[in-house]
């Protein structure tokens, strides 16, 4: 099967296995946001990640949604990509999001052993190597991109803080 087939088959499946899944879904009120800020890992020392999750959820999922279907075009450098959007989920949290990628049949059972074999050690490896984004002008580009149309359909419902989240909501179809 081609990757642009395999892509368009299993986007909902990236779609169901993010860990804001259910607050995309939810009506998005404070108590849906407390929710979401109660899987964060709050031993996490890496800041940049968790700032993004915690203030710029969109942009979280934005570069979540785009880092897995990278790995799916058989980009395996986006793994350390991905590992660093994990790091601020709380163990079990992460966990559930791996064993899940792994039931969908979006990363096979030798990626999904090697991502927690990393969590178990609290992603100590994430550094060694630096992100496939920050050293792939494209990939920064695509990434970009996608934060101002979001092509992944995310619904932000409420106020919309950035710009790219109202020109996300205009272009991707969410509440404007």
């Amino acid at each position: 099967m081609s990757s642009s087939k395999q892509l368009s088959k299993i986007s909902s499946k990236i779609n169901e296995s993010s860990p804001l899944h259910g607050f995309w879904e939810s009506s998005q009120t404070e108590r849906d946001n407390y929710l979401r800020l109660s899987i964060v890992n709050k031993q996490t020392l890496h800041k940049p990640e968790l700032d993004l999750f915690r203030q710029e959820p969109y942009k979280w999922e934005i570069l979540y949604q785009s880092v897995l279907r990278d790995i799916v075009k058989g980009n395996q450098s986006s793994i350390n990509s991905l590992k660093r959007l994990l790091l601020v989920l709380e163990e079990n949290e992460c966990k559930k999001v791996l064993l899940a990628l792994k039931e969908k049949g979006i990363l096979n059972t030798e990626t999904v052993n090697l991502l927690l074999e990393s969590a178990r050690n609290q992603f100590q490896d994430v550094y060694e190597t630096s992100s496939n984004i920050r050293r792939n002008p494209c990939s920064f580009l695509r990434v970009l991109i996608a934060i101002f149309t979001n092509p992944y359909g995310i619904k932000i419902k409420g106020q919309k803080k950035y710009i790219y989240e109202k020109t996300g909501s205009f272009f991707g179809g969410g509440e404007v």
